[in-house]
């Protein structure tokens, strides 16, 4: 059985390299963009800004904990970086087209950096700025223009995703983690 990927690259250099990878491979088969559903697809940012399952994006700086958490909740199945070997660019592959998830290990390491920045959203991070201003509930919901059901509900994901008890011990986390900054 093969799997049928299609690139989305930009660059003429990073395309040509992963057409030299991928032909090697022999249970491997390059399409082009005439086929529907291909297994896996290639893409990169600036080309491919609509993420789904199957795509893959090819990564030119790690260091953005916030564009990480955005592929992983847009449902991204795995990323690469142009650091990577072809050995893990062929596992990466082969990995997403089973629909398994894979993440090359510098990407890994910038997500284990900083787990919680991984599993907070943005607007969760905006809840929990206000929190540690020390505004109300009442406060916060008119703030964000949402209801105050809404902010319970970050309040409580958060404590959840981060395995807490309060919003005292949410705070110090967030502080100790680098997730905000307390007002001065």
């Amino acid at each position: 059985m093969s799997l049928s990927i299609r690139l989305q690259i930009q660059s003429d250099l990073i395309r040509s390299g992963l057409e030299k990878i991928i032909s090697s491979a022999s249970e491997m088969v390059l399409v082009n963009d005439d086929i529907p559903h291909p297994d896996v697809v290639i893409g990169d940012p600036h080309v491919s800004p609509d993420l789904h399952e199957r795509l893959m994006l090819i990564l030119e700086e790690t260091s953005d904990h916030s564009g990480i958490r955005k592929l992983v909740n847009n449902g991204i199945k795995g990323a690469l970086t142009i650091h990577c070997s072809e050995k893990e660019i062929l596992h990466a592959i082969e990995s997403v087209g089973r629909h398994e998830r894979f993440f090359c290990h510098k990407v890994l390491e910038v997500m284990l950096e900083n787990p919680a920045s991984a599993v907070i959203t943005e607007r969760e991070k905006e809840v929990l700025e206000l929190i540690a201003r020390g505004e109300t509930t009442d406060e916060i919901a008119r703030a964000l223009t949402i209801s105050v059901h809404t902010v319970n509900s970050h309040r409580k994901n958060m404590l959840k995703k981060l395995n807490l008890k309060s919003p005292v011990q949410l705070v110090a986390y967030a502080v100790n983690h680098n997730l905000i900054q307390l007002p001065h």
